[in-house]
């Protein structure tokens, strides 16, 4: 999973599904941000559920579903560094094309930006959790 069980309010039923359908001594991988979310985070979080549980909750909810945590790899550096490029790319085609593209190009530069601070400076971090089904 991708940056998506921050999106899922029902952490428990999610990684109670995950269990489910992931063989015995298979593999969960899943990448995400542990909150609590930053005050940078607040324009993002309005246009999609945030719910970021902190790394140790995330961690008894992984656990508690069946799984056993093996690792979490901090990747915010790794992240900001693709955030970077991506920030760059956006900026140089904010102003082309047509106006719905350009508002479009808007809405994402703000987002990688509010991300950006979140991660930079204001001490959210990304991560890699994997995850081995015990049962």
């Amino acid at each position: 999973m991708l940056d998506v069980s921050i999106h899922i309010a029902n952490k428990a039923a999610l990684f109670g599904e995950l269990a489910r359908v992931v063989k015995p001594a298979g593999l969960l991988v899943l990448h995400d941000q542990p909150g609590p979310l930053p005050p940078a985070m607040r324009p993002v979080t309005r246009r999609a559920p945030y719910i970021a549980p902190t790394l140790p909750q995330l961690v008894r909810y992984v656990e508690r579903a069946g799984f056993r945590v093996l690792t979490w790899r901090d990747t915010t550096d790794t992240v900001l560094m693709y955030m970077q490029g991506r920030r760059a790319d956006l900026v140089q085609g904010v102003e082309r094309g047509p106006r719905a593209a350009q508002r479009r190009r808007q809405r994402r530069l703000a987002m990688l930006t509010a991300y950006m601070e979140a991660l930079g400076t204001q001490g959210s971090r990304t991560g890699l959790l994997i995850a081995r089904r015990t049962a």
